[in-house]
């Protein structure tokens, strides 16, 4: 789909500032300039620079864009009326969410040098009052219609034109920014198309009721799961209720007298209208309550992943053909919370609410600790199961794949796509993965992805990673599971560092790396030394080392770092083989193999350490 460039509007107002140390700080952090600049050195002014609310052309940034929108303002320039002849006179280093006069706003803060020519006269002009609207330039790629949910060029509805949307009532339609790739700049201009924007010089961060800063942050849903690879670690003796787990977003739904709302993890308001248009289709029990549900993606009955899921809600092709919402638990009831109660009271209270209508609950089992493994087989569903202590608050996820979430915390490119660092959420704090993951697909910090590892080791005080590889994308709309019981401490002789070598007689050779539940094994079909070393790439096959008769030794070594980019694995060997070599999937007549070969040191990714 084409790209479209849209500007919007917003107006400024006046005051006098006190410039905050965290100011400076961001400042000197996210623009990073070549000499860092103190307080003394600038002068800083907020925008309110885009709301919910629908401006003059009939566009709306939704709420749930707001937090993309933030990341992008950052490092982007101010200019005065969109104009590119000329340099930017300030930029814009600090972006927030906050609520003001009932609406969700972005507040983006921006800077000048006060030894710039004719600062000044910029800070006169904008305290005075007579610079006092603003405008973004971005480019986004889909217009999303707020009456029928498909792109608005390309429907019948029109903006601010009224259509009934059933039992007569009659809705205004308007249409979202979707897909917003890249802000351009913002600028200065003579008349904006936003109403009851400003400028100000209370350069705080949002506050919240409490008093505590947030920087905008809405409340975010609790309680958190806990990852399980190994039913062993739970306790026989207590009871559990266990469901099949699913592919799906979590998110919150809270019923009132006023209406029905989704919430994401986050506390974020989902305002899409594929979510909201098929909420209006369920039949929910009257009150007031807080659900904890499961948004699922389908093509048929078949459930698609959390990214595909992502793509069609936003409007982008996917394979999710429609959406279904089961209920998991509830989480309050008449301004009651119940996230912190045992998981049976939870659940009594469950059942009493949806006694006249349970299909849309998941359905659940409660069963004593030492029926677990039976239970699970039973309820499990091809993803895993979720499992709730009658007892206790805490919830676990099993999965039947060692998959485990991380946050994206920073990336670098490389030459074949990004490096990401990522952290993990251990207790209450998030621990530094010290293993580094290359993907060529560009995510953003504080999205989530989930990867399928052979083990994770707790290793001075950071996690490592044994061949990690990238299974789904959950974007900013999770947060991390807990995964302190899949670590287990590092042994002080780590056999995952070691390879070995067996030959066969019909030329094929047997490569193994690491042992126990780490080992990877490779039967490599016609290998030749001689060939190898003029570039010559060989069939691998994955084998079970448990069943193949391993052959005649023929040679072993270390392994000194492992990498794995979008499936391959890149190995740097010595003893037997020395250099950089790489098994990546390939597809051969139509049957999906694998390839090895020596990589060369054109092709090598960069430092990963």
């Amino acid at each position: 789909m084409e790209n479209l460039v849209g500007k919007i509007t917003a107006s400024l107002a006046e005051k006098e500032s006190i410039i905050p140390d965290e100011l400076v700080a961001r400042i000197n952090s996210n623009i990073k300039p070549p000499s860092p600049v103190s307080a003394d050195d600038v002068y800083v002014r907020a925008m309110y620079i885009l709301s919910d609310q629908i401006n003059s052309f009939g566009g709306c940034f939704p709420s749930d864009e707001h937090h993309r929108l933030t990341e992008l303002l950052i490092d982007s320039p101010v200019l005065i009326g969109h104009r590119k002849d000329s340099l930017p006179i300030a930029r814009n280093f600090h972006a927030e969410k906050v609520v003001r006069d009932d609406s969700n706003w972005v507040k983006v803060f921006f800077y000048w040098l006060k030894s710039a020519d004719k600062a000044e006269d910029l800070r006169n002009n904008i305290d005075g009052g007579i610079y006092k609207e603003c405008s973004i330039s971005f480019i986004f790629g889909f217009p999303e219609c707020s009456i029928c949910g498909s792109d608005i060029r390309q429907c019948r509805h029109r903006p601010f034109e009224k259509y009934e949307v059933g039992d007569g009532e009659e809705r205004e339609a308007h249409f979202n920014y979707r897909q917003i790739l890249k802000v351009l700049e913002t600028s200065l201009v003579y008349r904006g198309s936003v109403q009851d924007t400003s400028i100000t010089d209370e350069l705080y961060f949002f506050k919240s009721e409490t008093g505590e800063s947030d920087e905008g942050e809405p409340e975010r849903c609790e309680p958190v799961f806990k990852r399980l690879w190994d039913l062993g670690c739970l306790d026989v003796q207590k009871s559990y209720f266990v469901a099949p787990a699913y592919e799906a977003l979590r998110i919150r739904l809270e019923k009132s007298g006023i209406g029905l709302k989704p919430y994401s993890y986050q506390g974020n308001e989902l305002t899409c209208k594929r979510v909201t248009g098929y909420l209006e289709s369920i039949d929910l029990p009257a009150g007031s309550y807080a659900l904890d549900c499961r948004l699922i993606g389908l093509r048929g009955k078949e459930r698609q992943s959390v990214s595909e899921l992502g793509k069609f809600l936003k409007g982008e092709k996917s394979t999710v053909r429609r959406i279904e919402i089961k209920v998991a638990d509830v989480l309050g009831c008449e301004s009651k919370p119940m996230t912190g109660r045992p998981g049976r009271v939870r659940r009594n209270l469950l059942e009493d609410l949806f006694q006249a209508n349970k299909t849309v609950l998941i359905p659940t089992d409660e069963v004593l600790g030492a029926e677990l493994v039976g239970a699970v087989q039973k309820k499990a569903s091809r993803y895993g199961a979720e499992i709730f202590d009658a007892d206790a608050p805490d919830r676990y996820l099993f999965t039947h794949r060692r998959v485990i979430p991380l946050k994206v915390a920073g990336k670098r490119q490389e030459r074949e796509g990004f490096t990401y660092s990522l952290t993990a959420a251990h207790g209450t704090s998030l621990m530094t993965v010290s293993s580094p993951v290359v993907s060529k697909e560009d995510w953003l910090p504080g999205d989530v992805i989930e990867l399928e590892v052979c083990a994770a080791h707790r290793v001075e005080g950071a996690i490592e990673l044994v061949y990690p590889e990238v299974v789904d994308y959950y974007g900013d709309s999770s947060e991390p599971d807990e995964i302190g019981l899949l670590l287990k401490q590092r042994p002080e002789q780590d056999s995952s560092s070691r390879y070995e070598v067996f030959n066969f007689e019909d030329n094929s050779i047997l490569l193994t790396v690491g042992s126990g539940d780490d080992r990877k094994s490779f039967l490599i079909r016609r290998f030749s030394d001689e060939l190898l070393e003029k570039g010559r790439r060989f069939l691998a096959d994955i084998a079970d080392s448990r069943t193949v008769q391993p052959g005649q030794p023929g040679g072993m070594g270390t392994v000194s770092n492992v990498v794995c980019v979008d499936g391959a694995l890149l190995y740097v060997f010595s003893g037997f083989f020395k250099g950089e070599f790489r098994i990546r999937p390939a597809l051969i007549n139509g049957v999906s193999r694998r390839l090895f070969y020596r990589v060369n040191s054109d092709h090598i990714v960069g430092d990963t350490g």
